[in-house]
């Protein structure tokens, strides 16, 4: 079982996500947290395989949280779920230790795949435009 977090501060996309996640076998939805440092303190309280985080969320951002959750939870595998395509931040996601980077428009498509590559030590980034 994959066991996942959710950290993104808006309650219709965790609900969306939280949906898609919960109807794949071999995947547990273990919590969803609306902002970084909630990620960071159920990070170190559950220890998830995988964490999907939003990068720009309330008193932390993901990046932010990102660094703190590979102290609390270093086997724990970072994912970015954002509307951001930028190359810029998915350069920055990298440099704090995530292994992906999976657009929202995209997600219905990439993030089961973008999940079990990463659970495998793979990385896997959405497409995105140059």
């Amino acid at each position: 079982m994959i066991r996942i977090l959710v950290a993104d501060d808006s309650p219709e996309v965790r609900h969306a996500i939280c949906t898609l996640l919960t109807g794949v076998p071999g995947f547990e939805v273990i919590c969803d947290v609306a902002d970084g440092a909630q990620a960071v303190a159920k990070a170190h309280e559950l220890q998830p395989d995988i964490v999907l985080l939003d990068i720009r969320m309330p008193i932390l951002s993901g990046i932010q949280a990102a660094q703190q959750i590979l102290e609390v939870s270093p086997q724990s595998e970072l994912i970015f779920l954002t509307q951001y395509g930028s190359r810029h931040l998915t350069t920055e996601a990298l440099r704090v230790g995530a292994r992906g980077y999976v657009l929202k428009s995209q997600a219905a498509v990439d993030l089961i795949p973008a999940i079990h590559a990463v659970r495998a030590h793979d990385q896997f980034f959405s497409q995105i435009a140059s």
